[in-house]
């Protein structure tokens, strides 16, 4: 299965979501965009899988998985999208495709293929045929990390309408086969490859003040290594953006400035300007490391 958490099993940024804004990801992996920018949704984790409500905007809604190295789909080859979904209402006008892409949008459309919804749930299965993409003159040797196949599992959502999906899967060949279920574990760790966060408040250990003043953490590994070296982002220990709290013995100063003294993608260390440690001390934050597509 070519799709990352088509179970929807992994959910590190949360389980619950409101009033979302387009290109947002919520359960691992899984985007939406729209044809305007303007469109709101709310996401919840439930039983069958994930389920969606387009609730503002103008356009219509598109739920997507980017999957890295578009080069390893050759032209002429058959791959068969399936998955479990229903609705609330039935609604039709729906289409499912495939999107050969050097990078975000710069794309070639495999060619889209009708899905009505209705209020039973229904497996689906679309089968495509990989055109010959060689016009977007991608190079896999370099871009096999940034050039992606765009799986738009459901498009053209209108606003108003519910969806519920489940069991998402991409592969080789025109017959869809059972689902295939990963130990969560393993897919975890292929969701890790684009996106990590702390899990909560993380201790560096920091040493005695140096270099104009600056207190420096340690480093750590992150989990998976990245697809790319990744966007970091922090919090203080009482939820301050941009920020990390520094100790000096017990007392704990909170919206201390954070910068990265190291970063690659298999791991990074934090850096405070907020003044040096005049004893044994250390940095605390959360933090997530974002490399998706």
């Amino acid at each position: 299965n070519y799709i990352i958490n088509g179970g929807f099993d992994v959910w590190q940024r949360g389980t619950s979501f409101s009033q979302v804004p387009n290109g947002s990801i919520t359960a691992d992996r899984f985007q939406v965009y729209s044809n305007v920018s303007d469109i709101k949704f709310d996401c919840n984790r439930v039983k069958e899988g994930i389920y969606y409500h387009f609730t503002g905007g103008t356009g219509v809604a598109d739920i997507y998985q980017f999957v890295e190295n578009v080069t390893k789909f050759k032209a002429g080859e058959k791959y068969t999208l399936s998955f479990t979904a229903y609705s609330s209402t039935s609604f039709t006008g729906l289409n499912s495709t495939l999107l050969c892409m050097k990078g975000k949008w710069n794309l070639m459309d495999v060619g889209g293929k009708d899905v009505n919804i209705t209020t039973t749930p229904t497996r689906y299965s679309l089968t495509f045929t990989i055109p010959d993409y060689s016009s977007l003159n991608i190079d896999p040797l370099t871009e096999y990390n940034t050039s992606m196949l765009g799986v738009r599992v459901i498009g053209g959502v209108p606003i108003g309408k519910d969806v519920t999906i489940s069991q998402v899967q991409l592969e080789k060949g025109s017959v869809a086969t059972p689902f295939e279920h990963r130990p969560y574990g393993l897919e975890l760790g292929l969701c890790q490859r684009y996106y990590e966060n702390s899990e909560g408040i993380h201790w560096f250990s920091c040493g005695a003040a140096g270099f104009g003043g600056n207190s420096y953490g340690n480093t750590i590994a992150f989990n998976t290594a990245k697809r790319i070296t990744p966007s970091m982002t922090f919090f203080d220990n009482v939820g301050n953006p941009g920020a990390c709290t520094l100790y000096q013995g017990a007392t704990a100063y909170d919206g201390q400035p954070i910068t990265i003294e190291r970063s690659t993608n298999i791991g990074f260390a934090p850096a405070s300007k907020g003044g040096g440690l005049t004893d044994a001390g250390g940095l605390t934050c959360s933090w997530s490391a974002d490399a998706e597509l």
